[in-house]
């Protein structure tokens, strides 16, 4: 990759996370990063252009650090599964702006895009079967998650496409950190009601409890008012 369309890349990013794509035009990046739109068009001809880029380079970024030796301490399939739950999500975080507010609409608004995330699916569903059939080999989970490792699948895939939304609207002054570890808390609830004895105190020290949610202050006023009519 050349050193100008890196740049634009990494001025696109920044400049999404902070604003939100919709709010940042191709002149916006261009401006940040000093060269004329006409270089940055001949780079990426569309703002849609830089958004399959970016998307592109979260994928390899996330099967880049997938794909690092493991730590001793990971080794059993369930520490394993923890450890690349946490590479994920914050590889997420990295490129918040795609999760946040009008996800699916970005997404469907490009036919190549849709067919990009489904073959990258096809191959994250073999990769959770196999890690499943792991967990039950290993005496962690029970077979019926061998028997429902489709139906298990697609709810990680929901959790991990929207649970930044959920965080947004319910938990808006959350870290980094917490955001994590909320995220974290949601896949493996999921699998709580497969896992053994054996596989519920490997899972124990790796999670904190999910709280109650807490809605802002703002919707809360709002509900005060409306109770007054009640």
């Amino acid at each position: 990759m050349s050193e100008t369309r890196n740049d634009i890349l990494e001025a696109a990013l920044e400049l999404y996370n902070r604003h939100g794509i919709e709010q940042v035009s191709t002149r916006d990046i261009a401006r940040k990063i000093g060269i004329s739109s006409g270089n940055l068009t001949y780079h990426f001809p569309t703002r849609n252009a830089i958004f399959y880029a970016l998307m592109g380079r979260l994928l390899e970024d996330i099967d880049r650090a997938l794909s690092l030796p493991v730590n001793p301490e990971h080794r059993d399939p369930l520490s394993l599964c923890y450890h690349q739950c946490l590479i994920i999500i914050n590889k997420q975080l990295d490129y918040e702006f795609i999760f946040n507010r009008r996800y699916a609409e970005l997404i469907t608004a490009l036919p190549e895009m849709q067919k990009l995330l489904q073959e990258v699916l096809d191959k994250r569903f073999d990769q959770w079967k196999m890690l499943n059939e792991q967990l039950v080999k290993s005496g962690l989970a029970s077979e019926e998650l061998k028997k429902e490792t489709h139906a298990h699948s697609q709810i990680l895939n929901i959790i991990g496409l929207y649970w930044h939304q959920e965080v947004a609207i319910y938990y808006p002054q959350m870290n980094r950190e917490q955001k994590t570890e909320h995220a974290v808390a949601l896949i493996f609830q999921s699998y709580k009601p497969y896992l053994t004895k054996k596989g519920l105190s490997i899972l124990k020290p790796f999670i904190k409890k999910l709280g109650h949610y807490k809605a802002p202050l703002i919707i809360l006023l709002f509900w005060a008012a409306g109770s007054l009519w009640l």
